[in-house]
Parts: structure tokens; C-alpha cells; sequence
């Protein structure tokens, strides 16, 4: 099956989703499923924690599929639903890294790294959620400036304006 044929695939599933079929909307969960999972652990770096959002991704895209106008664009509203659930999970938890000894052995080697990551982390909280999800989603998660539009539904010239604005205030600090 070719990218055209899958997308048109894929519209259908949506479109019969839509309409309750949810034997349907099982198939589409089951065909982004990976993509979801990545996109939750690269939030939260634990796969018990990215299981738990794509569970939760795929309740609310069945709660609101209703909503999706674009039957073509599922891949991207459903990879936006699993920012957001990945956003919410990390606030909610006030997400923490456990350290074993291996780690704080490690720490201990760079503690002259520490210093600077500790600097980083206090300009990172000076700055609003929305920059630092930019930051992140572009420097951190490696995705391009298109792929941050498509996931925060915002045009690639608004992107490249926030980071420009974003990056000149850390520099500036």
C-alpha cells in the first residue's frame, strides 16, 4: 500500500469511527499506536508512564473524534491529543526522575556539568510553558519547525517567531 492508498485507508477508518464503528477506530489506535507510544515516552522517558498516556490519548480521541472535520489529518490531531496528555501527566505528577546509584555516580563524575545544567534549569523555569514546550519540542525531541505547527496548530512563521523571541531572552539572561 502506497502513502496515497494509506492515507485514503486511513480516512475511511476515520470516517466509519465517526459514524461508531468502533471495530474501526480499534484499527486506527492500533495503526499510530508506536507512533503515540514514542511521542509520550519522549515526554516522560518511561514506558509504563507512555502506556498509561496512550491509553489515555486513545479515550479522549474517542471521546472527541466527533470534532475532527479533516478526516485526513487523524495522524496529527492524534499526535497533538498525546502532547497534551503527556503535558498534563508531567504537571499532575510533577514528574521525577528516581536516581539509582549508577546515576548519582555519574552525577557525581560531572558535577561540573551539574553547575550548568542547574543554571539551565532555573532560566528554563524564567521562561513561559509555552516557550519551553517550544524549546523542547524543537531542540530536546529534534522535531522540524512544520512538525511544531502541525502539533500545537499554530503556522511555521508564528514557530519560528516564538523560538527567535524564546532563544533571545535566554540569551539575554
Amino acid at each position: 500500500m502506497n502513502c496515497g492508498e494509506r492515507g485514503i485507508f486511513i480516512s475511511n477508518l476515520v470516517e466509519q469511527a465517526q459514524k461508531g464503528n468502533e471495530i474501526a477506530f480499534s484499527e486506527l489506535i492500533k495503526k499510530h499506536e508506536r507512533l503515540l507510544f514514542n511521542v509520550a515516552y519522549r515526554y516522560v522517558r518511561n514506558k509504563e508512564d507512555a502506556e498509561d498516556i496512550v491509553q489515555e490519548t486513545a479515550y479522549r480521541a474517542f471521546c472527541y473524534l466527533h470534532t475532527l472535520n479533516e478526516p485526513h489529518h487523524f495522524k496529527v490531531w492524534i499526535k497533538k491529543i498525546t502532547v497534551y496528555v503527556s503535558i498534563e501527566f508531567i504537571r499532575a505528577k510533577k514528574y521525577t526522575v528516581p536516581l539509582d546509584n549508577q546515576k548519582l555516580e555519574f552525577i557525581k563524575k560531572v558535577d561540573s556539568n551539574l553547575a550548568v545544567s542547574l543554571d539551565l534549569n532555573d532560566l528554563f523555569m524564567n521562561i513561559s510553558e509555552e516557550e519551553r514546550n517550544l524549546i523542547l519540542l524543537k531542540y530536546y525531541y529534534g522535531y522540524s519547525l512544520k512538525e511544531i505547527a502541525e502539533i500545537l496548530n499554530i503556522s511555521v512563521a508564528n514557530v519560528k517567531v516564538r523560538l527567535y523571541r524564546s532563544k533571545k531572552y535566554l540569551k539575554g539572561r
